[in-house]
């Protein structure tokens, strides 16, 4: 595997797990939120 690519792979690897983090950031935000509201309606 050349430099080039190794770097490109890697760069990928580090793109991909910090989607992976914004979206389960995400995910527990939008429950959260969910929750909030569903409490908020049941007043």
């Amino acid at each position: 595997m050349s430099k080039v690519s190794s770097r490109m792979l890697a760069l990928a690897v580090g793109l991909l797990w910090f989607a992976v983090l914004a979206s389960a950031a995400g995910a527990v935000y939008s429950k959260h939120r969910a929750r909030e509201l569903f409490v908020e309606l049941e007043r």
